[in-house]
């Protein structure tokens, strides 16, 4: 007897008719994935989902300001403070995500830049910002526009800011001067300004 050779194109082996599972099988089947997979999380996954839509919305401003940092310290080095005030004006819109940005750094690099290139009007708009969201001003930002305003020739508008700045400096009527009077000090100045 002589053994036939296998013949090609056919498989050797059976096939198996499709099976096919039920809904119901196949429910279960997902249904204990999710169990699962549930058992290695700590939070149910709406909860996830949630908290991660919130954390994306916290950070979303952080990411523009830090962004808009950058573009900003390079407008001032290479000498287009123009593009700057762009930004700025950008990020202080109502309608900018997560509200006005509360990042004082930032504003001390708009500061710095502007009165370095002689745009004390566009600094004291910074400053006004600054005090209207109640951020601490430093004593370098500070400085910067006091010696910006001297350099101007308004060494009666930078005494005045000066004194309004200070902790605890005394009002001619014996009050200290409180954030609204800043404000209210800063308006006025950019209110009064003439190139």
């Amino acid at each position: 007897m002589f053994l036939k050779p296998p013949q090609r194109g056919r498989s050797a082996h059976i096939r198996r008719p499709f099976h096919r599972k039920s809904t119901s099988q196949f429910t279960s089947d997902l249904h204990s994935r999710q169990q699962a997979r549930s058992r290695t999380r700590s939070h149910p996954p709406h909860a996830l989902t949630q908290r991660h839509q919130v954390q994306s919305q916290l950070r979303k401003p952080l990411v523009l300001i830090s962004i808009a940092k950058m573009f900003v310290s390079y407008f001032f080095r290479i000498g287009q403070p123009k593009r700057a005030v762009k930004i700025f004006q950008w990020i202080t819109r109502p309608d900018f995500p997560g509200g006005v940005a509360d990042d004082s750094e930032f504003y001390a690099v708009l500061v710095d830049g502007f009165c370095k290139n002689g745009m004390i009007l566009d600094s004291l708009r910074v400053l006004r910002v600054m005090a209207s969201e109640n951020l601490v001003m430093g004593s370098e930002v500070r400085m910067w526009v006091y010696r910006g305003l001297l350099r101007e020739a308004r060494v009666k508008e930078a005494l005045e800011l000066n004194a309004a700045l200070d902790c605890g400096t005394l009002r001619s009527d014996g009050g200290t001067l409180g954030l609204k009077d800043v404000v209210d000090l800063l308006d006025r100045m950019i209110a009064n300004w003439v190139d």
